[in-house]
């Protein structure tokens, strides 16, 4: 049922606003790396009631026409005030419809300042033991309601959501270098006001303006990483290939053809780059890029009654759909779905798309509205567990290593063994989690090997820039030819961790089992109960059947060493899954790297 918001509250804050305002702004299209940092010693521009919206954009046009800043958010509960057609939920009154800062230049730094909420006194501000505004049940009956909507017709897609909450108690500068370090996204921000937080780490570019010239990037079309390289490269051709993302996306790229349509010089709307597939430590997210040239009297206020919300996060048609989520959601979205930008002096501007949005409130209440897009053959099981887990992204995605490590040996006469192998394997990681490359790495080595007269164990470490080291430590001419004992690990390790498939700088797993026993190494194994590796090696046990030597698949949560790679291809090795039961009745046990070679190894029961 449509309804109008008419609870008319003062545009700006009913007690004075100081300097303790701040907008830390992280878009790195220009800047990579640096945040923005905005301050204001007026007060901020805010829009309680759907009245106050439009002139306050008007009076933040003004300001930023004269030559200042404007850094803020307009919430989607807004958008029936920009424009009338569309319907929204109430808003709660929690946060306002719209809020800038008007400032001068921004400082630009590596550093972030320190707040606090909640129990201030906390060591770490875990998001943890987080509650869902519906449960599966009631998430059942919105969806069976959106199916019917789509039978008929009414839609082609609609994006539904609700809420998770939780607790934050401790430093939100952590919370939001967390969230900006886990998702290295292109567009994040924390607004910080007395009353509330907002931290975005959204990669989902709404609208950037640059002279006349407006461009928008929805994204469309979704797939988990990868665990290793092979497995990632493989989801993300799927995801390109694939009919019915590819329908989808399309879907809403003639949505938005159509809203900068209604801005845009005639004929000047074109799409630039379609379906584009881009990583993101978590997902690999399908783009298109839309591009239009604006006509002369154009300003934010068309633009954004011509667009706002971006039609990813609505569905189409927008007008019914948005129809559609208001009598079928629970609760506002406040900011999220709506968009937090930057307007600089003389026009030009950027916005995100208001996704994986948290808000914190005084008392550390913190509050991350999730949802999906719905197509007539979504799977309502799949699309709630699918929601679920963007809200763990939060509290259980480490973000990418600090570096990158290959360890090799050097032999004079015969360089490094398996140079290729430890090349290519490094460039696969790099590549995965985004560091750069070095370009010179392979000369370097080659260039360095020529000063080396003995054997030598090689570490090469490469960081995210792709600056790198290379240390060396003297080998013993017969090391790794001695046997050695192994037991099993105390705990399992979770074929899920990322960083079991990539050589990285995070090994406390590694650590952490070796040091639990007395052995010279630990054979670790998985959550179902099949051996992956050693701490330091790869393993394979020689059956009493054939003879054979078989190594774990890498599914099972292991590292792809360069040494198992030249067995497997010289045919000494074959794959196979090894439960724990199978080292007691193993004919033999061994265990190869390239530094060390292959060496046997006894194993130690309980």
């Amino acid at each position: 049922m449509r309804h109008q918001v008419r609870d008319r509250r003062i545009a700006q804050p009913d007690r004075p606003v100081t300097d303790a305002c701040f907008v830390a702004l992280d878009f790195h299209q220009d800047q990579p790396g640096k945040t923005r940092i905005f301050r204001s010693a007026v007060p901020p521009v805010i829009a309680h009631c759907p009245d106050d919206v439009l002139p306050c954009l008007q009076t933040v046009e003004n300001v930023v026409r004269d030559g200042r800043h404007a850094v803020g958010f307009i919430a989607y509960e807004a958008a029936g005030a920009i424009d009338p057609d569309l319907l929204t939920p109430q808003p709660d009154g929690n946060l306002p419809l719209l809020w800038f800062l008007l400032c001068d230049e921004p400082v630009v730094t590596e550093d972030l300042p320190e707040v606090r909420r909640g129990d201030s006194g906390a060591a770490a501000p875990a998001l943890d033991d987080w509650q869902f505004s519906v449960d599966q049940q009631v998430y059942d009956t919105a969806f069976d309601q959106v199916m019917q909507h789509l039978r008929d017709g009414e839609t082609y897609q609609i994006n539904l959501s609700f809420r998770a909450c939780s607790q934050v108690n401790g430093s939100v500068t952590d919370v939001y270098r967390n969230m900006r370090r886990a998702q290295r996204a292109e567009f994040c921000a924390w607004i910080h006001s007395d009353d509330w937080d907002i931290l975005s780490a959204s990669p989902e570019l709404f609208l950037d303006r640059r002279d006349q010239h407006l461009s928008t990037r929805p994204m469309k079309g979704t797939r988990p990483r990868g665990l290793s390289s092979a497995a990632d490269i493989a989801i993300a051709g799927e995801l390109q290939s694939n009919d019915k993302d590819r329908a989808e996306n399309v879907m809403i790229v003639d949505l938005l053809r159509n809203d900068l349509g209604r801005v845009a010089e005639l004929g000047s709307v074109r799409v630039t780059d379609l379906f584009r597939v881009e990583r993101y430590p978590t997902i690999w997210q399908m783009t298109s890029t839309i591009e239009a040239e604006l006509r002369p009297e154009v300003t934010w206020t068309d633009i954004l009654r011509a667009t706002f919300p971006c039609g990813s996060v609505t569905g189409a048609p927008k007008v019914r759909t948005m129809e559609i989520i208001t009598d079928l959601e629970t609760a506002p979205r406040n900011v999220y779905c709506g968009t937090i930008g930057w307007l600089r002096p003389g026009g030009d501007g950027t916005f995100n798309v208001a996704i994986r949005t948290l808000t914190i409130d005084q008392q550390g209440q913190a509050t991350y509205p999730i949802g999906s897009g719905l197509v007539a053959d979504s799977d309502s099981v799949g699309e709630y567990r699918e929601c679920l887990l963007k809200a763990a992204v939060l509290d259980h995605h480490p973000g990418p290593p600090s570096g990158l490590i290959e360890t090799m040996r050097f032999e004079p006469g015969t360089g490094i063994y398996l140079l290729e192998r430890h090349l290519r394997r490094l460039r696969e990681s790099a590549d995965y989690f985004g560091f750069e490359m070095p370009e010179l790495l392979p000369a370097d080595l080659q260039q360095q090997q020529t000063c080396w007269t003995s054997p030598m164990r090689v570490r090469v470490v490469i960081e995210v820039s792709g600056s790198y080291t290379i240390e060396t430590t003297p080998l013993p001419a017969d090391y790794g030819a001695r046997p050695v004992t192994v037991a099993l690990a105390i705990v399992p390790v979770d074929s899920g961790d990322v960083f079991l498939y990539h050589k990285t700088t995070s090994r406390s797993v590694y650590e952490r089992a070796a040091v639990a026993v007395d052995t010279d190494d630990v054979i670790l194994f998985n959550k179902r109960g099949e051996v992956t590796e050693t701490s330091v090696a790869n393993i394979a046990i020689q059956t009493e059947v054939d003879g054979d030597w078989l190594t774990p698949p890498i599914d099972c949560g292991l590292l792809s060493g360069t040494m198992r790679e030249e067995l497997l291809a010289r045919g000494e090795l074959r794959e196979g899954i090894i439960q724990v039961g199978d080292l007691c009745t193993a004919a033999a046990i061994k265990l190869f790297n390239s530094v060390r070679g292959e060496y046997p190894a006894t194993f130690i029961a309980d």
